[in-house]
């Protein structure tokens, strides 16, 4: 096996795998990485925003905080799941 190919396994076999419960899905975010549910108003996506350091639905423009889920801008007015 080439050099290459060796610490190609190893930093793959050193990356930090996380599991979601539910129907939440892994968000990486400044390195750290956090379960996320879907958008609560029609289900959308989530994104991070690093500029504004908040999560986004793109489908309708709801922004969330990144830490507790809280709704910072609508149309959703319910909270976003998240697990840490």
């Amino acid at each position: 096996m080439s050099k290459s190919k060796k610490n190609n396994s190893k930093k793959q076999s050193n990356s930090k795998k996380v599991k979601c419960k539910g129907n939440t899905k892994p968000l990486n975010i400044k390195n750290k990485t956090i379960c996320v549910g879907k958008c609560p108003h029609s289900g959308g996506p989530i994104v991070y925003d690093p500029q504004k350091d908040e999560l986004l639905c793109p489908w309708h423009g709801s922004r969330f905080d990144v830490k507790s889920g809280k709704v910072l801008k609508g149309p959703s007015v319910k909270n976003l799941q998240i697990i840490k």
